[in-house]
Parts: C-alpha cells; structure tokens; sequence
C-alpha cells in the first residue's frame, strides 16, 4: 500500500482552499490536468457562484488576492516579467495590492521578545499603531533608550509557514504540468517558481534585506544627495529590522512640495543621478522604487526605503545591455537583434527574419525623432515585449530593471513634464562606454582569455584519450531525446484501454445475444445472467461514449 507523506497530508485543506478558488474564477481547466494525481481536487469542479463574466487576467488576479499573502508577492513579481507574460496580464497583476490587517501591538511585542528584544531595555517609545502594513511585517515608529529616533519592522507570526507551504502546492503543480504540458516545458515553469520563491524567501529574511542596505550605503557613499537610512545591526535579526529613522516629504506629494519652495529641477537631477548610478555603474538596483519608498529631505537630497526587493546585475550581462542601447541609439537593427539574442537565457529556435523584421518596424518607430521626446522606459519595454512575442526568456534582472525604470521616469515626469531622460541618460552612457573599453579592462579581459585558453589547452591532450580510450573500449553512448514522447505514449494507452473495453462490450453484448436463443434462463447469483450481461453492456458503452466527448475527439 502506497503511504501519504505526512507533509502532504498537512498541505491538504490548504489545497482544497485553492482548489475552490481556481474552480470559482474560472480556473478549474487546471485541475483537470492535475486531477489524475490529485483525485480529490475533481470533486470542486462543479460549485456555484463561478466567476467568468471577467477577463481572464483579472480573474488570475482576483484568485491572487483571495488566495493570500503568498499568491499576492508572487502576483506581483511575476508582474515583472513582461517577456513571460502578455501585457494584459502584466496591466492586472500591477494592480496587486496587499489588503492586510495590522499586527496588535501585543503581538508585535511577542516577537520582539522571541528574538530577544525587551522593548522595555532597548526602546524608551514605541508607537502602537504602524505607520505601514505590508503581507510580510509591519512599520513601527520607536526611539531607542538614548533618544534616537528609528524605525522597526516586525516580520507577521506564521507567515514564514503560510509561505513554505504555499509554495510547495505551486511547485507541485508546477512540476506537473511542466511533465505533461508542451507549452509549461517551453517556459521552465519550475525554474520560473523557483526564481520567484528564491526572491520571496529572501524578503522573509530581514537580516538579507540589511544587507542590501548595507551595500546601498557603500555605493551612494560618495553621493551627498542620495540617503540611505543606517541598520542597527545589534538589534536586527530574521524577524526584526531596525533602522535610521529619516523623515522627508514623500515624492510624489506635489503639493507639499511646492508649499516647502523646494527646487523641482535640483530633486529632479538628483533623482536622475540616483537612477543612472544604479543602472550604469553600481548594477545593484532598487526594484521597488514607488512612490512610498522614496522622499525628499530637507536640503533636497533622495531618501530610498524598503530595501526587501533589489536586483543585480553583473558587469558582463551589463555590458550586453549597453551593446542592446547602443543598436537602439543607432538605430541598428543587426546589432539589436544580436544584443536580444545574447541577452537572452534560453536556446529556443528563432526565426531570425521574423526578428530582425521586428526590431526594423520598432526601430523605424524611432527613426528622426529627437532623443528628448523618446521615453526611455516605454522604448525599453517594447523591446521586452519584443522579446515576449518571439519567445526569448530574458534575465529577471532586465525586466526588473524594466519595470524600475517606467516607475522611476513616471514620477520624474510628474515633478518636470519636459524632463528628457535620454539626455540625463547620455553621460552615464559615455561614462559606462569609457570604462568598459579602457585599455585597462581590456588588457584585463585579455589575459583573463588567454588563460582560459591555456587550460583548454592543458586538458585537451586528457580529454582525447580518454574519448578514444572510450571508444575503443565501446562504452561512448549517444543519447537521443523524443520530443512529446509521453504525451503520445499517455495517448496510446487511453485508445489501447478503449479498445479493450469495446472488445469487452461486443464480447458481453454476443455472449448474451447467444444466450436469448437457448429456452432456459441463466442465473448468475440469483440474477438472470442475460439482463445483467446487457446492462453491463450498456454500463460501459455508456462510459465510452462520454469519456470520447469529453475529450473532444470525435
């Protein structure tokens, strides 16, 4: 007898929850495909209320919402991935809010206990009501027993658990229908969940997210105008994060703004400093830059908060970005098709002509209009939605980036509606271009190929051997993939099994017609063996013929 996993058995009203949900939006196609392995959830195909007058992207974010802390982050991350997903969905998923509840204080206070924190020895105040509320924690205004002003963020209890088993259902189902669907294959949906699930899990950990602050306040060191709120590290642990406290005005509060005679065009430049630092020469970006997350101090200079989602890209897949803006800029299609093809994570086959056709009619949109009127985020993500369209995975970094620079020019735009952010763009550019051919670099990268020449070198004499050692000994083996091979094996065997069947029926339905003829009656059990014969006929031709319509094929 086949055993449960005790784990699987503690997953099972959880999974009977999103088993509803899925059936009432209109989702419950994606039982059906799993309901083999999961029998149980077929028996919520059929409920009330169902909800299909909406679009189906909305209705994906509607099971979001209902499903919890869990679907929303993931919701929401996914919203980054614009060469995944089409742009209705991506529209949707944007609108993912986090419609939570506050912590009581006496919780908050338990978990400060539970990590080791008195809030009686480390804070001389503590504001009951949070200032923010998030699925993950929540904000507190305190003061520390020497007067410094802070703010604590306080991770919600069970949501760690709420998590890890959310996010074994999704990559269960993952798993599945990556095993039996072409399309899930083709997308890498387990490795998609598990990118997303590696980037929730890391806003869980609190210590992770000080340690981006940490890295933001070395790389904007040198900037007077960008300020990175300070950790207390003695304080901060998984659960706790205690931080500077800087009050500003928040950004997009226009009206604040002009009532404190701020210079627009000075928080404007600094923003766009801020922005570029991030892309072109630091690679370590904000990927939450909203309007709650930044502000204005009082000398003008830009406040980052909510370090929980950052991105990173290294110089090598930074420079193949520059070589995508680059071919942008001048209007060369070769070199943006070739930037797209190298960006590109996957070897899916693409029709080369269809692309570079693409990028032609993309580029002639762009062609004789002035830098300043061409918004850089909106050109960008043409080109992911580009990408979308011929399917080439992109990095999670670029879209990403994508994402945080549409955010980023939106609120510079709201503050100065004439703002050009090519022509802020263009310095970091040339700046970005003269580090990366500097005669330093290069002679770096020389050597650093010449090395790896040398020990391919070095082991090419090994690798022959033992390749005709192998050969001769006849243990060289060629392996050879069939594509789609288990869908047609699963195929084979369901006609194999109605074959079977339908020979059993005819052979019942003969048997007994063989058996009307005879003058005595035949009993099987104290019933008449004919009468049951030709129901059991009946039974299974009945079976048949709906198990034929249901699948369409006929």
């Amino acid at each position: 007898m086949k055993t449960i996993p005790l784990s699987y058995l503690k997953r099972l009203p959880r999974y009977r929850e999103v088993a509803n949900v899925l059936v009432k939006n209109g989702f419950g196609f994606v039982l059906s495909s799993v309901g083999s392995r999961h029998p149980w959830l077929l028996l919520y195909r059929h409920r009330q209320g169902l909800n299909l007058t909406d679009s189906l992207p909305k209705r994906l974010r509607q099971c979001c919402e209902e499903l919890g802390p869990t679907f929303v982050k993931l919701g929401q991350l996914l919203s980054t991935r614009a060469d995944l997903l089409s742009r209705e969905y991506i529209d949707e998923l944007e609108k993912l809010q986090d419609n939570v509840p506050p912590i009581p204080i006496e919780t908050v206070t338990a978990v400060l206990a539970r990590d080791g924190l008195d809030c009686r020895a480390v804070f001389s105040a503590f504001e009951p009501l949070p200032i923010a509320a998030g699925s993950i924690g929540q904000v507190h205004k305190a003061a520390l027993i020497d007067g410094t002003q802070v703010i604590v963020k306080v991770k919600r209890p069970g949501i760690d658990r709420q998590v890890a088993i959310d996010l074994a259902i999704i990559m269960d189902l993952a798993s599945y229908a990556e095993k039996h669907h072409r399309w899930a294959k083709h997308y890498r949906i387990s490795e998609l969940i598990e990118e997303l699930a590696t980037a929730l899990c890391n806003e869980l950990d609190f210590r992770k997210e000080a340690q981006n602050v940490q890295r933001f306040k070395q790389n904007f060191a040198s900037n007077p105008h960008v300020i990175i709120p300070g950790v207390f590290w003695q304080y901060s642990t998984e659960n706790v994060l205690v931080m500077e406290y800087v009050p500003g005005i928040k950004i997009s509060d226009i009206t604040a703004i002009q009532a404190g005679n701020y210079d627009v065009g000075r928080i404007v430049n600094h923003l766009a400093d801020c922005l570029f630092q991030q892309i072109y020469l630091d690679g370590l970006f904000h990927a939450d830059p909203h309007p709650g997350n930044i502000a204005i101090a009082e000398d003008e200079a830009i406040i980052l908060y909510d370090f929980g989602q950052v991105g990173f890209v290294d110089q090598q897949t930074r420079d193949k970005y520059i070589d995508l803006v680059i071919g942008m800029m001048r209007y060369d299609t070769a070199g943006v098709t070739r930037a797209l093809l190298n960006i590109a994570i996957d070897d899916h086959p693409v029709c080369l002509n269809d692309l570079r056709r693409d990028v032609a009619r993309l580029a002639q949109k762009y062609y004789g209009v002035p830098f300043s009127s061409i918004n850089l985020g909106e050109a960008f993500r043409e080109i992911v939605d580009l990408a979308y369209k011929h399917k080439l995975r992109m990095p999670p970094e670029l879209t990403l980036m994508v994402k945080m620079l549409l955010t980023m020019e939106s609120l510079l735009m709201m503050l100065d509606p004439d703002i050009s952010l090519v022509d802020i763009a263009q310095p970091y550019g040339k700046r970005a271009l003269r580090e990366r051919y500097a005669f330093k670099r290069l002679g770096l990268e020389v050597r650093t190929a010449l090395l790896e020449y040398v020990d391919i070198a070095r082991e090419l004499p090994r690798n022959v051997n033992n390749l005709a050692q192998r050969l001769e000994e006849g243990e060289l083996k060629l392996k050879m993939e069939y594509s789609n091979l288990n869908n047609m094996l699963a195929r084979i065997d369901v006609i194999s099994n109605r074959i079977c069947l339908a020979i059993v029926m005819s052979s019942i339905l003969i048997g007994c017609s063989l058996l009307v003829n005879q003058s005595e009656t035949y009993f099987l059990s104290h019933f008449p063996l004919v009468e049951v014969g030709f129901v059991l006929a009946v039974l299974i031709g009945l079976y048949l013929a709906y198990s034929i319509i249901r699948s369409g094929r006929y």
